[in-house]
C-alpha cells in the first residue's frame, strides 16, 4: 500500500525558465522576496536540528530511558508512568532555572523547533484575532531570515487573508537594516 502525499497550498516549483541560486531562500518564490538569504561563507548552525553529531551522554540517557523507564507520563498510577511524570517536571525545572523562569509548570516541551514555533505563532495569532471587535487583521513584521517553519506558517495566514505581513530584508552578512 502507497503511502498518501500531502500537499499544501504552498507552491515550490520555480517559474519556467528560471533557476534557484545558491543563496536564494526556498520561499523566495511564494513570498517573491529575492535578497540575500546566505553568507558567502557557511557557518553551521544547525546542528540541533539533525541526528548527529550528539555527545555519547544523550544516546546513553535515551537507552536508559527507553529500556527502564518509558513510560507515558501523567497516564497512570503504575511506576513506569510515575517515573516517566518524575522526569519530565525534572526536565522542566531545570530548564526554568535554565532560562531564569518564575514558574516550571509553564515550560511547555514540544517535539523540536517547527512544532515549537507553530505553537507560538498559531496562539499568538488565534488569541489577538479572536480579541480584535473592530474588523482589523493582525500585522506581521517578520525578517527574511526566520526559520522556514515560521515563514511558511506567516504565509498561510496571509494568503487565507486573516493577516498582513511586512518582510524585512537583510544584507550578506545576515543584519536586518
Amino acid at each position: 500500500m502507497k503511502g498518501r502525499q500531502l500537499r499544501t497550498n504552498l507552491s515550490w516549483e520555480r517559474p519556467c525558465g528560471t533557476a534557484q541560486t545558491s543563496n536564494e531562500h526556498p520561499l523566495s518564490p511564494v513570498l517573491g522576496y529575492t535578497g540575500h538569504f546566505m553568507a558567502e561563507q557557511l557557518i553551521y548552525l544547525d546542528n540541533a536540528a539533525t541526528s548527529w553529531p550528539k555527545p555519547d551522554c544523550v544516546g546513553e540517557a535515551m537507552v536508559d530511558f527507553l529500556t527502564h523507564r518509558a513510560g507515558n507520563p501523567g497516564r497512570g498510577g503504575h511506576r513506569l508512568a510515575r517515573e516517566a511524570s518524575q522526569v519530565l517536571e525534572e526536565v522542566r525545572e531545570r530548564l526554568a532555572g535554565l532560562v531564569n523562569a518564575p514558574c516550571p509548570q509553564r515550560m511547555i516541551l514540544s517535539h523540536g523547533c517547527t512544532d515549537a514555533l507553530n505553537l507560538a505563532i498559531h496562539g499568538v495569532l488565534r488569541a489577538d484575532m479572536r480579541n480584535r471587535c473592530d474588523g482589523t487583521k493582525p500585522h506581521v513584521v517578520t525578517t527574511a531570515i526566520e526559520h522556514n517553519a515560521v515563514l511558511r506558517t506567516l504565509h498561510c495566514y496571509a494568503t487565507s487573508d486573516l493577516i498582513t505581513m511586512t518582510i524585512v530584508p537583510c544584507d550578506k552578512q545576515g543584519y536586518v537594516h
